[in-house]
């Protein structure tokens, strides 16, 4: 619907959570753009955030 609509969309091949939306941000981030990331820390509320560390 939204591609339809012509709006920007990404596609995850499982349900988004915040668990798996940091884990993608991290793995884009350091093997597609080759940064140098040690964590990531998504925010979802205030007070509840999910965080991913590499290996």
């Amino acid at each position: 619907m939204l591609q339809g609509w012509d709006l920007k969309t990404y596609a995850f091949e499982q349900r988004t959570t915040a668990e798996v939306i940091s884990r993608h941000i991290f793995h884009t981030l350091r093997e597609q753009g080759g940064l140098p990331v040690n964590r990531i820390r998504l925010w979802e509320t205030p007070t509840s955030y999910s965080e991913y560390e590499g290996d």
